[in-house]
C-alpha cells in the first residue's frame, strides 16, 4: 500500500505543472481555500456529531476536503476542456487542495514521529527539509534531467524506466533525510512535470 501511495503521488506531481500556478489567478486560490475550509468544517461537524473524538473528527474533516487530481484532470482532458476557463479554475482548486494535503501530510508525519514538546520546531524542520529537497530536485537538476530526457526521448520504455528510477531516487533521498517517501515521490513528479 505504501508503494501504491508513493506512485500515486508521483503521478499527481507529474500532473501539476508549476507554470500553471502563476496563471491560476485569485479566483482559483480563493475558491480553493474556501472549499477546503468549508468542506473541512462540515466534515468535522458531522463526524463530531456522530460521536467521533476531536482528533478523529479533524482527520475525517481533512480527508473530506481533498479530491483526486489525477481523475479530474484525466476527465477534463478526455472532454478536451482542460484549457477552458472552468477547466483552469478546477485545476487551480485541485492544485490548492494538493498543496494543503502536502502540508497536512507533513504535519501529520511530524505529529506521529515526534513528542508534543517540540512539535512546532519539528514541523518547521521537516518542512524546511522538504523545501530544500524540492528546490534541489526541481530547480537544481532541471538541466541534467532535460539533457537526459532529450537523449532517451526516442524510446518510450527508457522514458518510463528513467521516470520510475527518478521517482525512487528522490523518494529514498527524502526518506534518508527524515521526510516521507511519498512526499519525495510527489517532489520527483513535480520535477518531471515540465
Amino acid at each position: 500500500s505504501a508503494m501504491g501511495i508513493m506512485l500515486m503521488l508521483f503521478l499527481v506531481g507529474i500532473e501539476i505543472n508549476l507554470a500553471k500556478i502563476k496563471d491560476l489567478g485569485i479566483a482559483a486560490i480563493v475558491i480553493g481555500l474556501g472549499q477546503i475550509v468549508l468542506t473541512g468544517l462540515c466534515g468535522f461537524a458531522v463526524a463530531y456529531g456522530f460521536g467521533f473524538g476531536l482528533v478523529p473528527s479533524i482527520y475525517i474533516g481533512f480527508c473530506l476536503t481533498l479530491s483526486s487530481t489525477v481523475v479530474v484532470v484525466k476527465g477534463l482532458s478526455d472532454q478536451k476542456t482542460l484549457n477552458s476557463l472552468y477547466g483552469k479554475i478546477v485545476v487551480g482548486i485541485l492544485i490548492m487542495q494538493d498543496l494543503v494535503a502536502i502540508i497536512g501530510l507533513v504535519l501529520l508525519k511530524s505529529v506521529q514521529t515526534q513528542s508534543s514538546d517540540h512539535l512546532v520546531l519539528d514541523f518547521a524542520l521537516l518542512l524546511l527539509k522538504g523545501v530544500i529537497l524540492a528546490v534541489v530536485s526541481i530547480v537544481g537538476l532541471r538541466r541534467i534531467l532535460s539533457a537526459l530526457y532529450f537523449r532517451i526521448a526516442h524510446s518510450s520504455e527508457l522514458l518510463v524506466l528513467a521516470s520510475l528510477s527518478w521517482c525512487f531516487i528522490v523518494a529514498l533521498t527524502a526518506e534518508y533525510i527524515g521526510f516521507s517517501r511519498e512526499m519525495g515521490a510527489f517532489i520527483a513528479g513535480l520535477s518531471l512535470a515540465d
